[in-house]
């Protein structure tokens, strides 16, 4: 009901409309997916403001139920808690959610605080962030 994904999958034509009663979750953590069904019935994010990792996996497994809410909801927690210790771990994972206003946001840190091409070679850089994220940041860099 509060959940236009899971609506239709249990109302429509998938498989899961067919009466089974099981439903595999893959490619995220047992506790990711209970905070996703926590934040459908309370509106709250139930972790820890600088437990970024588990924050930042709730935002893409909502990214890929395409709840936009719980995705911005994960964003401005993230954006509030950028620090040099994080901030290449969250440009990865708002890359990953297609967390725009995050990206940009930790972009911005990343330039301002110098770490681009100071604490990691680019070869670690692209192996870290990927090919594609790094190129942004790399782009951003030089249009700086």
């Amino acid at each position: 009901m509060r959940s236009e994904y899971f609506e239709k999958m249990f109302s429509g034509e998938w498989a899961e409309a067919e009466g089974s009663t099981v439903v595999h979750i893959k490619d995220t953590k047992h506790g990711v997916f209970r905070a996703l069904l926590f934040y459908l019935y309370h509106d709250v994010v139930p972790f820890k403001k600088f437990d970024y990792e588990n924050i930042s996996g709730l935002m893409q497994l909502a990214d890929s139920y395409c709840d936009v809410t719980i995705r911005r909801e994960c964003e401005k927690i993230l954006m509030k808690n950028i620090n040099k210790a994080n901030a290449f771990f969250l440009l990865r994972s708002a890359a990953a959610a297609n967390a725009l206003n995050l990206e940009e946001t930790v972009t911005k840190f990343i330039l301002d605080n110098r770490l681009f091409g100071v604490t990691l070679s680019s070869d670690e850089l692209v192996d870290l962030l990927g090919r594609a994220v790094f190129d942004k940041l790399a782009m951003a860099a030089f249009c700086r």
